[in-house]
């Protein structure tokens, strides 16, 4: 990782500051999901959020994610749910994964690193506590989570997160393209599924399965519904 930093500049990124001022529009729509009653993975055939990854202390739904859109491939029946979301997202060039996640007061991330050349990283913060209790950590470097502010970040650095407030963390967690690279999103996501060996996504479709997803740019709307959440 010599000579790539944390977190780049924002100049890069000059819609950023149309999703943060987006942020009042979008609010109730996640809060009201984030409110909603647990059910994981595995505990039906149409769960509602999924534990992230590596799996928060001190138990797993302590930080869960709700997806919208994953590596290229849309959940149609949360997009419905969340139209205002969904259209402040289509400023972002090159978007292949948008979810909501929630970290539960007391609860931290262990370090990890990403695999995503060629795309960054980003948190909008919807709901977050005030205060120093509850930030994130990337290549050493670490950064406040603060109220209407993105942080955007390369997550092939090591980095962890946590949150030791008393409040939940809600913020919206989305990849994009690195504007740089001339590499199309689509043809990201189906490298990133053709190589993949991961038993997370393994268990919930074969990688055939998940290449006819992408193909179809959907998950099914019955059936086992995929989505691999290993963002802070």
């Amino acid at each position: 990782m010599r000579n790539k930093p944390a977190f780049p500049d924002r100049s890069l990124f000059p819609w950023l500051a149309r999703l943060e001022r987006g942020i009042p529009v979008v609010r109730d729509e996640i809060l009201r999901t984030a409110q909603m009653p647990l059910v994981a993975s595995g505990d039906s055939e149409h769960p509602t959020w999924f534990p992230g990854r590596p799996n928060a202390s001190p138990e797993p739904l302590a930080w869960r994610n709700y997806v919208l859109l994953f590596l290229g491939i849309r959940h149609d029946e949360h997009i419905e749910a969340h139209p205002k979301t969904w259209e402040l997202f289509s400023c972002v060039p090159g978007l292949f994964s948008l979810q909501i996640s929630v970290m539960d007061a007391h609860t931290a991330i262990a370090a990890h690193k990403g695999r995503m050349a060629m795309a960054f990283r980003a948190h909008l913060p919807i709901d977050v506590p005030l205060g120093e209790r509850c930030g994130i950590q990337v290549g050493g470097e670490t950064r406040i989570h603060q109220q209407r502010e993105a942080l955007v970040f390369d997550d092939r650095h090591e980095h962890s997160a946590w949150n030791m407030s008393d409040e939940p963390r809600t913020v919206l967690i989305w990849d994009f393209m690195d504007p740089r690279k001339a590499i199309p999103a689509a043809e990201l996501c189906r490298l990133i599924l053709m190589s993949t060996d991961d038993p997370a996504l393994m268990e919930r479709g074969s990688r055939d399965e998940w290449l006819q997803w992408l193909d179809a740019g959907r998950f099914p709307s019955r059936g086992r519904l995929g989505g691999r959440n290993d963002a802070p």
